[in-house]
């Protein structure tokens, strides 16, 4: 049996942040005045926020890269959350909400690596911050293995989050995380590359305008002249033609069809 490690313990800044309280704060984010998406041009890039993400985070006691992933997942649909998951090598078990937190995290942290204590599992998180090696199948015993490993969101080790279709490629979260052995850094540079339009700045709203603040020595608009009906055809109007009406028949002609009398 493997050794169990020291029980790990959740760091200041590992507890991610609610799902309600994010979900919240996105929505709050987009309706404010000059809010404008990220362009799909724009790679996501850890440290490069905007103002209105800075402020999203701060209101909902999460990171910038929590709100960024959010917005970016929050109205997707079951397969493409899970289709994200099994690229990364995650769990896509369980329900949205469930699924949901588990993409976010990732996103916004990096995917957590396979075990390194038994090399075959996953790590799923347990609770806020604290993740359990989820155990493996073995062939030899034909049967499911636990594994006692365990780690805090500081100690647990991560690879770059990958999604290009959404604008992570690579460079989404801190230096220190490595790429994934399926994207290389050529990929990840020709991402950058493709990928760098800059991010939308805030778009001033426009003034509300006051009555006070109308001059009244402005002259009125003109006002529009009234559409002249349509002119008339020229030329004379033909009269309508008369038809004769028919001659009453005559009585006598009809006697000539009659046989006459015996």
């Amino acid at each position: 049996a493997l050794p169990a490690p020291p029980a790990a313990a959740p760091q200041p800044g590992d507890v991610p942040a609610d799902l309600d309280t994010l979900k919240a704060a996105v929505l709050t984010m987009q309706g404010a005045p000059g809010y404008a998406p990220r362009p799909r041009t724009t790679a996501v890039v850890y440290g490069a926020y905007t103002e209105l993400e800075k402020a999203a985070a701060a209101a909902a006691n999460a990171t910038p890269a929590e709100i960024v992933a959010c917005a970016a997942y929050v109205t997707k649909t079951l397969p493409p959350i899970k289709e994200a998951l099994a690229r990364n090598g995650q769990y896509k078990t369980g329900t949205k909400p469930e699924l949901l937190c588990k993409v976010i995290e990732a996103a916004a942290r990096g995917a957590p690596a396979p075990c390194d204590m038994c090399g075959r599992g996953k790590a799923k998180m347990i609770a806020p911050g604290v993740f359990k090696c989820g155990g493996f199948y073995d062939e030899r015993f034909g049967g499911y293995q636990p594994c006692p490993a365990s780690w805090s969101g500081a100690t647990l080790k991560r690879f770059q989050w990958i999604d290009t279709p959404l604008g992570f490629g690579g460079k989404a979260n801190p230096a220190s995380v490595p790429l994934p052995p399926f994207f290389t850094q050529a990929a990840a540079d020709a991402f950058a590359a493709s990928h760098s339009a800059p991010l939308p700045e805030v778009r001033a709203a426009a003034p509300a305008v006051d009555d006070d603040d109308v001059d009244e020595d402005m002259p009125p608009p003109p006002k529009k002249k009234a559409a002249k009906p349509a002119a008339k055809p020229r030329g004379r109007s033909k009269s309508p033609k008369t038809v004769p009406k028919p001659e009453p028949m005559d009585d006598d002609d009809d006697d000539d069809d009659e046989p006459a009398p015996p």
